[in-house]
C-alpha cells in the first residue's frame, strides 16, 4: 500500500517515565495495524492536543507553567512537528484542554487546577496572543474531588456564538457569549445549568446542527443529553444514561466522549471498568440507547479518537502504556478489537490528523 494512504495519528503523553513528548504513529486502513511510535516533538507532559481548523498547526497543553505550545505540521517529513511558539507563562499550573472556534480565530483553554477558562486570538503565523480569562469559584458535593471549582473543557457551539464550559468541580455547565473580534467571554443568560450532585461534567460533543449536546460525567459515569437553545445557548437535560453495565459497583470514572462521523453512534470510555460504551443515537429524539460495552484492550482508557471515515477507533490506555485499535461496524457501531496493539508510554490523548 502507498504509505500516503496510512492514517496519521498524534499521541499526547505524560512524560513522568520514559516518554519525551508528542508521538506519531500511522494506522494501516486495510489491517488496523499501528506503526511503531516516533517522537514528533519533545515537550513536557503534552496531555491534550488539538488541530487548528485549517489543519496546518497542532497545539498542545503541557504540564508546566505554560498556556500552550504551537507546532507547524511538516509536509516534507510526515509526523515531525516544528515548534512555532514556546511556553507562555500562565502564573500557575497548565491547562488540561484546548479547542478552537470554527474559524480558527480564537483558541480556548481550560485549566482544571486554577478553574480558569481562557480565550485568546490566534495570530496569522499559528501562534496565540494574550488570553482573556474567566475564573470560576465554588464547589460541589463530592468530598474529595469537588472541594473547589475545576474547569475541565470548553467548546464553541456549532453556530460559533457561544462557548459551553464543563466545570467538574461545581457540577455546572456554563454558557458564555463569544466575542470573536476580541476573544472575550461574556456571561450567558442563564449563566449555567446545574448537573445532578457529584456528577462531575468532564467533556462534551455537539450534534444535530448544534441543537444537542452530549456531556459525559466523570464521577457519576453517566452521559446526559441536553437540548440547546440556539439563541441563548442554554442547556436543558432530557436524558441521563449510564456508561457502565447494570449492577457494576467497583471504582470507575468516565473519560472521553466522541461522536461517530455519521452521527449515528456515540462512544464514552470507562476508566476502572476499562471499557468503551457504545450508544445508538435516535435521529428523531436525539436520545441514546446502549448497544455494547466493549473492553478497551488495556487499562485506564483516558482518551480515544475515531478516524474521519468512521472505520477505525484508536484508544489510549494510560496505565497499560498502550494503544488499541478497533474496527467500527458501520451498520451498528460495534467495536471489533484488532489484537495488534502498540506500546506508547503513558498515552493520554489520541488525535487523528
Amino acid at each position: 500500500m502507498n504509505p500516503s494512504a496510512f492514517l496519521p495519528i498524534y499521541i499526547g503523553t505524560y512524560t513522568k517515565t520514559t516518554s519525551l513528548g508528542i508521538y506519531f504513529v500511522q494506522l494501516d486502513p486495510q489491517t488496523g495495524i499501528l506503526s511503531s511510535p516516533k517522537l514528533a516533538a519533545e515537550t513536557k507532559d503534552p496531555t491534550y492536543l488539538a488541530l487548528a481548523p485549517d489543519k496546518k498547526t497542532l497545539h498542545a497543553v503541557c504540564a508546566t507553567r505554560t498556556m500552550s505550545v504551537s507546532y507547524k505540521l511538516n509536509d516534507e517529513e510526515p509526523g515531525q512537528l516544528k515548534a512555532l511558539q514556546g511556553p507562555q507563562e500562565t502564573n500557575g499550573p497548565a491547562p488540561c484542554h484546548i479547542s478552537f472556534d470554527k474559524t480558527g480565530k480564537v483558541v480556548l483553554l481550560s485549566n482544571y487546577h486554577t478553574a480558569i477558562v481562557a480565550a485568546a486570538l490566534m495570530n496569522p503565523d499559528g501562534t496565540s496572543g494574550k488570553p482573556n480569562s474567566v475564573i470560576h469559584t465554588g464547589h460541589g458535593a463530592h468530598p474529595e474531588r469537588q472541594k473547589t471549582a475545576h474547569v475541565h473543557s470548553a467548546y464553541v457551539t456549532s453556530d460559533n456564538r457561544h462557548v459551553v464550559v464543563c466545570d467538574l468541580g461545581q457540577d455546572r455547565i456554563f454558557t458564555y457569549r463569544l466575542d470573536l473580534a476580541t476573544a472575550t467571554l461574556h456571561e450567558g443568560h442563564p449563566p449555567y445549568v446545574a448537573t445532578a450532585p457529584a456528577s462531575g461534567p468532564r467533556h462534551l460533543v455537539f450534534w444535530n446542527y448544534g441543537k444537542t449536546a452530549y456531556v459525559i460525567n466523570e464521577l457519576s459515569n453517566t452521559i446526559v443529553v441536553y437540548t440547546i437553545d440556539v439563541w441563548s445557548g442554554a442547556l436543558t437535560p432530557i436524558q441521563t444514561i449510564s456508561t457502565l453495565p447494570l449492577g457494576y459497583s467497583e471504582q470507575s470514572t468516565a473519560g472521553a466522549i466522541k461522536m461517530h462521523p455519521s452521527g449515528k453512534f456515540l462512544y464514552g470510555s470507562n476508566r476502572g471498568h476499562d471499557s468503551i460504551a457504545i450508544f445508538k443515537v435516535d435521529p428523531d429524539t436525539t436520545k441514546l440507547s446502549l448497544i455494547q460495552i466493549a473492553p478497551c484492550g488495556g487499562k485506564t482508557p483516558r482518551d480515544f479518537s475515531i478516524s474521519a471515515d468512521g472505520k477505525w477507533l484508536v484508544c489510549a490506555n494510560q496505565d497499560s502504556n498502550s494503544l488499541s485499535a478497533f474496527s467500527v461496524d458501520q451498520n451498528d457501531g460495534r467495536l471489533v478489537r484488532n489484537l495488534a496493539s502498540q506500546e506508547v508510554p503513558l498515552p493520554v490523548c489520541v488525535l487523528f490528523a
